[in-house]
């Protein structure tokens, strides 16, 4: 199996220094059979868990009523 990624990059996503990418996402399915969705959700859980103790101010764009 060919991910036909660097060695660099495929060690800093397996270690967890870098994020997947819709591009990863597509070779990492064609290397293993798991969908790019499944790769892409995971990476989206795994951001919001990492952010889910960030203090974000914002204002609303509109309001509702």
């Amino acid at each position: 199996m060919y991910l036909y990624i660097s060695r660099k990059q495929l060690s800093l996503f397996v270690n967890g220094h870098s994020s997947v990418s819709v591009l990863l996402a597509k070779k990492l399915e064609l290397g293993t059979g798991i969908s790019a969705q499944f790769w892409l959700n995971r990476q989206q859980k795994y951001d919001l868990h990492k952010a889910a103790t960030i203090n974000v101010v914002a204002e609303p764009l509109y309001q509702y009523g």
